[in-house]
């Protein structure tokens, strides 16, 4: 499976278009991370915890997912570590993502 069908993959396991909207997310991208594992990382506008994640699929078949609040400053880019959750499922990246920063990404 190449990096774009992964990352689709991780999309719709994390709620898909209703999840994009219920959290405004923005700045959509894939890539392969410096390990080599697939990653998918978005932007969202809904949070005041934080503001950005990104989801990599181990080799373990298993996610590493981590949430941070970047912001700009006049220093450059600052990003604040708000949760970060390593070799988890993918039915707990819903849960997990709406414990860490109080949004809900279904109704």
């Amino acid at each position: 499976m190449d990096v774009k069908q992964i990352a689709e993959t991780i999309y719709r396991q994390f709620g898909g278009r209703r999840a994009a909207a219920m959290i405004g997310m923005y700045a959509v991208g894939y890539r392969k991370n410096k390990d080599g594992n697939a990653e998918f990382s978005f932007k969202f506008k809904a949070g005041r915890k934080a503001n950005y994640c990104a989801i990599v699929l181990t080799p373990d078949d298993l996610y590493d997912m981590v949430i941070e609040r970047v912001s700009l400053r006049q220093a450059g880019m600052h990003r604040r570590e708000v949760a970060r959750h390593e070799g988890i499922f993918f039915d707990q990246l819903q849960p997990l993502f709406e414990d860490a920063t109080g949004l809900c990404l279904s109704l």
